[in-house]
C-alpha cells in the first residue's frame, strides 16, 4: 500500500512531465515558424533579382565598342542575349560587348547588369543562363568529345545562374563555387543564386547536387551563409515550385537546350 508521500511524489512527477511536454510543444512552434521563414528566404533569393550595392563592373574597367577574342582556349559561344552583357577576358583590363555567336574563352568573366541576360552554349553541350545583375567567372571547361568526358568549374560571385548539363554518373565533375559554398552537380537542370553574403541552390527532378559535400536530392532548396543556417540543410518543395524557380532564372532555357544539344545529350 502506497504512503501519502509516495502518492504526492507521483503526482508531482506527472505534473513536471506535463509541464515539460507543454514547454517543448510551445518551443516547437517558434522553431517551425523560423524554419518556414528560412525556407521562404531561400526561395526569395532564388526567385528574385537582387541589385548589388555597386556596379558589378569595376570602375577602372572600360567597355570597348567592338568585341575582341580572348587569348585562352575557346570553350563556347553566346546563344542568346538581351540587353548589354559584357565579358572581361583573363588578364585583361577592358571589357567587351557580347552578342549572339560571339565566342567564350577559358578564364572569361561575364557581367550582366539591369535588364540584361545572356545564354551560353558550351563545347561540352551544357547550356548556361546568366540572369540580370550577375557576375560569373568560367575557370575551367574541359571537354573530350571522343570519350564524352568533361570537367567544368564556374565561380558565381553575385547573381543567379541556371545550368542544364548532361546527366553525370559517379563523382561530380561540374562544379559551381560561390563566396559561401561549393556545389558539385550530377544531373541536368538546377539553379544557383548568391548575394556574396549568402547562397541558395535549387534542384529539379532527376537532378542531384552536393552542396559542401551534403547531397541535395531532387526538388529541394538549400541555403549556405551566415544569415541562412547551414545546419538546417535542404528543404523539400513541390517539383512545380522547383521548376518555377529555375525557370525564373533562365526562362525558356529548357527548350533552347534541347535544340542546342546533339543526340547523345538529349
Amino acid at each position: 500500500m502506497m504512503t501519502p508521500f509516495t502518492n504526492r511524489s507521483r503526482s508531482r512527477l506527472w505534473l513536471s512531465v506535463l509541464l515539460l511536454l507543454g514547454v517543448l510543444g510551445l518551443a516547437a512552434i517558434p522553431r517551425a515558424e523560423a524554419e518556414e521563414r528560412q525556407k521562404d528566404e531561400i526561395i526569395d533569393l532564388l526567385g528574385s533579382e537582387t541589385r548589388p550595392a555597386q556596379s558589378l563592373l569595376p570602375a577602372e574597367i572600360s567597355v570597348q565598342s567592338e568585341f575582341a577574342p580572348g587569348a585562352g582556349v575557346q570553350i563556347g559561344k553566346v546563344q542568346l542575349r538581351e540587353g548589354n552583357p559584357v565579358v572581361i577576358h583573363h588578364g585583361e583590363s577592358v571589357a567587351y560587348p557580347l552578342k549572339k555567336d560571339f565566342s567564350i574563352f577559358i578564364g572569361d568573366t561575364i557581367i550582366t547588369e539591369q535588364d540584361t541576360r545572356v545564354n551560353l552554349i558550351m563545347d561540352d553541350k551544357s547550356v548556361l543562363a546568366i540572369a540580370p545583375y550577375s557576375k560569373l567567372i568560367i575557370d575551367e571547361s574541359v571537354y573530350d568529345p571522343d570519350t564524352k568526358t568533361r570537367f567544368s568549374t564556374l565561380r558565381l560571385l553575385f547573381g543567379r545562374i541556371r545550368s542544364i548539363v548532361a546527366k553525370i554518373e559517379g563523382e561530380p565533375n561540374y562544379w559551381i563555387q560561390t563566396p559561401t559554398a561549393v556545389a558539385g552537380v550530377r544531373g541536368s537542370d538546377f539553379g544557383v543564386a548568391t548575394t556574396g553574403q549568402g547562397s541558395a541552390f535549387v534542384t529539379t527532378a532527376e537532378t542531384t547536387i552536393e552542396v559542401d559535400k551534403a547531397a541535395i536530392t531532387p526538388c529541394m532548396v538549400a541555403g549556405r551563409s551566415s544569415g541562412i543556417d547551414a545546419a538546417s540543410g535542404a528543404y523539400p518543395v513541390p517539383c512545380e515550385t522547383a521548376a518555377g524557380l529555375v525557370e525564373s532564372i533562365g526562362p525558356n532555357l529548357g527548350a533552347l537546350a534541347v535544340l542546342g544539344m546533339p543526340p547523345e545529350f538529349d
